[in-house]
């Protein structure tokens, strides 16, 4: 077990190794983590994996759990990923742009939070629920030029409660 919070804010972890004992991951466990690049897993670990993105996701490669704080400027979720978990780029303060696969059909809350330098984000088709505060920005002395955000869907409006963009826009 990975507690909550267990590496929150580690300012010098750079790569971190999942091993095969790991079975339960806290909430926001490597968050905010502005440094990390790549979470690997031992691949005889039953519950999670990663790919050579560098994120960490169910075995099943479906559900993505998180990404590293410092993976840069561009992120591409991987394809066969249907589900981006709660917090999954929390605070990946870099990103500019991720590419969202056709696969994917739900964006759990808070995915994008803290993603400040993130411009442009385009839903596919296939999404179908939207959590809330999705592309949350906390910080109160933001610019107008920092909230600047495009969001566009490639089909119709996902289902989303009233609160998905709160703090983004």
């Amino acid at each position: 077990t990975i507690d909550d919070f267990a590496f929150f804010s580690c300012e010098r972890l750079m790569n971190l190794s999942i091993p095969a004992s790991t079975e339960k991951l806290g909430w926001r466990a490597f968050s905010e983590c502005r440094a990390l690049r790549s979470i690997s897993v031992a691949a005889d670990n039953p519950v999670f994996s990663s790919d050579g993105s560098g994120a960490l996701m169910n075995k099943a490669g479906t559900e993505l759990i998180c990404v590293p704080g410092g993976i840069g400027m561009e992120f591409a979720v991987p394809h066969g990923v249907q589900i981006i978990k709660r917090d999954a780029f929390f605070g990946c303060r870099e990103l500019v742009a991720v590419d969202l696969p056709e696969s994917l059909s739900v964006i759990d809350d808070i995915a994008f939070a803290e993603c400040d330098q993130l411009r442009r984000i385009t839903i596919p088709a296939n999404v179908t629920k939207l959590g809330f505060d999705l592309l949350a920005i906390f910080k109160e002395d933001i610019t107008e030029e920092e909230r600047l955000l495009t969001v566009e869907f490639t089909g119709d409006m996902p289902e989303f409660t009233g609160e998905a963009f709160a703090f983004a826009i």
